[in-house]
């Protein structure tokens, strides 16, 4: 009997056990939905202690910030219960509810405001009616553009015009050159575009005066954009926040018939945000068109990029120093790039909407890597792919070490060093904002050091929201 008692004991301890472990263990894990496991998540700094042991991992979604699966309000991650037909039928059914994908009259404009933006600051005058290539320029890479390449002082007139496009026409004014032609991407609503993503600008006219900068944006082309981008405009800084037309922006290029495809229920839009993949593609559609630099929305630029030719940067190295892993988070290229051109073809050929980074990073990692064994980097292909240093000094993984305080002096002495780093070796920071929304920058650290240094218009109330935890963003 005594026995029995004692058996009925340890079952009912064991079950206690076990379920203060689930609970426990809850708290670190998330369901993975492309498949029955568990994975892994990082907390925000606001978690409970059990929450912290696994800060390196996944972030929980942020209060009132749609996730990169979310494109207008429209939810896309719930797809992965859907089988494919499910998925092409709901894309169809669904599609007048996609903002971006809408074509209307401030759309229609997009192509000759493109153009008139850059004309007017002293862009080069090959752009046709519809802010593509001319046909001189769409077949191929000539001798003269591959000497363009080649030349840091060509490359950036032939990303942005600049004093040698200025120079024949005597009505432009070196005041109104346009340095180099950047764009960045912003999909979602204007109220999620905040302090850090202002920064984020402020660090690119600080480095760039001269810059023009185009935000792929239909939020921010508006009322209220406007009053957002304002302080940037009064300080005399070249921006233009203006609606894209998908159909005209891919139109001329493979992106088309993947465009037709998508819209028409023709091909699997999977069950991965479409809204990033939307964003994979128009920016390598942006650069082919009309040249210059893309800045994705959470990257800090620290250096100047006129010294740089055709660019794109390594995410990850091997022991040896060999790039494994490429990203499309910060790219550089002339106008007609064949890379660029290789790369929208891949994208509309081999898309994939069910593996997270298939159509982005590992995208532009696949086709550089088939191209140099095909033929150098050279010629009208030349492209230098930069060590990871240069564009992304640090990976999600390690990046919360820059959101804390140190906390004894050889943190500090550390903490310079880095910062030291950065500002002779790095060209650009990646925020990874999908990991660190929810982190709040720690007085002292090395962030703190770096967006202080970084702003431009330096208002208290911007670098304090910008500092501060982007949990409570609506």
């Amino acid at each position: 009997m005594q026995r029995k008692v004692e058996m009925r004991r340890s079952l009912f301890l064991g079950m206690v056990a076990g379920a203060i472990a689930f609970l426990c263990m809850r708290s670190l894990f998330a369901f993975n939905t492309e498949g029955s496991v568990f994975i892994l998540r990082r907390p925000g700094p606001s978690d409970s202690a059990m929450d912290q042991l696994g800060y390196y991992l996944w972030p929980r979604r942020s209060e009132g910030f749609q996730e990169e699966g979310d494109l207008d309000g429209v939810p896309l991650t719930g797809l992965f219960n859907f089988t494919v037909k499910q998925r092409r039928e709901w894309m169809v059914l669904n599609l007048a509810k996609f903002q971006i994908l809408q074509s209307d009259t401030k759309s229609a404009a997009f192509p000759k405001r493109v153009e008139n933006f850059f004309q007017g600051f002293g862009a080069q005058d090959d752009l046709d009616g519809d802010g593509a290539l001319n046909e001189e320029m769409s077949d191929s890479t000539t001798e003269q553009q591959q000497d363009q390449e080649t030349d840091p002082e060509t490359t950036m007139h032939a990303d942005g015009g600049g004093a040698a496009a200025a120079a024949g026409n005597g009505t432009r004014t070196p005041e109104y050159e346009c340095e180099i032609r950047v764009f960045t991407i912003w999909i979602w609503p204007v109220s999620q575009f905040g302090p850090r993503e202002q920064l984020s600008l402020e660090s690119l006219f600080k480095t760039h005066p001269m810059a023009c900068l185009v935000i792929l944006s239909r939020s921010l082309d508006g009322e209220e954009g406007e009053q957002v981008l304002q302080p940037f405009l009064d300080q005399g800084l070249k921006l233009l926040a203006v609606t894209p037309d998908i159909p005209l922006l891919f139109q001329g290029t493979p992106a088309a018939g993947w465009y037709e495809k998508l819209i028409k229920g023709m091909l699997d839009p999977g069950h991965i945000s479409l809204s990033k993949n939307l964003s994979n593609l128009m920016r390598l559609v942006a650069l082919f068109k009309y040249g210059g630099v893309y800045l994705d929305s959470d990257v800090v630029v620290l250096r100047n990029f006129s010294s740089l030719g055709n660019v794109i940067g390594s995410q990850q190295s091997d022991a040896h120093g060999n790039w494994t892993v490429l990203n499309n988070a910060v790219m550089k290229f002339a106008r007609g790039h064949p890379l660029m051109a290789e790369c929208i073809s891949e994208f509309a050929h081999t898309f994939d909407g069910n593996r997270w980074g298939h159509n982005g990073p590992y995208l532009v990692t696949r086709v550089v890597k088939r191209v140099r064994k095909r033929f150098p980097l050279l010629g009208p292909w030349q492209c230098d792919v930069l060590p990871p240093l240069a564009f992304y000094p640090v990976d999600w993984i390690h990046i919360r070490s820059y959101f804390l305080a140190p906390r004894s002096h050889s943190d500090k002495l550390r903490h310079l060093a880095t910062i030291h780093q950065l500002q002779t070796n790095s060209y650009t920071l990646h925020l990874w904002n999908k990991e660190t929304r929810g982190f709040a920058v720690q007085n002292g650290s090395i962030l703190d050091t770096i967006f202080r240094d970084r702003c431009l218009l330096c208002e208290e109330t911007t670098l304090s929201a910008a500092l501060a935890s982007q949990e409570s963003k609506t």
